[in-house]
């Protein structure tokens, strides 16, 4: 699933959606990794999970007013 989601932006006819200052909006760069060769997308996948894992609080971003 890790690399099935960074590879659907891969395709050509991937437009990114047109969003307002109201919109939410992912900071991941998925275009940018989109083009990686897959066993790379996998190589960072078993990096990330070979990390001990932290625990702290995450707060959700509020849409702009």
């Amino acid at each position: 699933m890790f690399v099935q989601r960074f590879k659907a932006y891969a395709d050509s006819s991937y437009a990114s959606p047109k969003l307002t200052p109201a919109d939410l909006n992912s900071p991941m760069p998925w275009l940018m990794y989109s083009g990686m060769k897959n066993e790379d997308l996998e190589a960072i996948y078993a990096y990330l999970q070979s990390l001990k894992p932290i625990h702290n609080q995450v707060s959700r971003a509020e849409k702009a007013r």
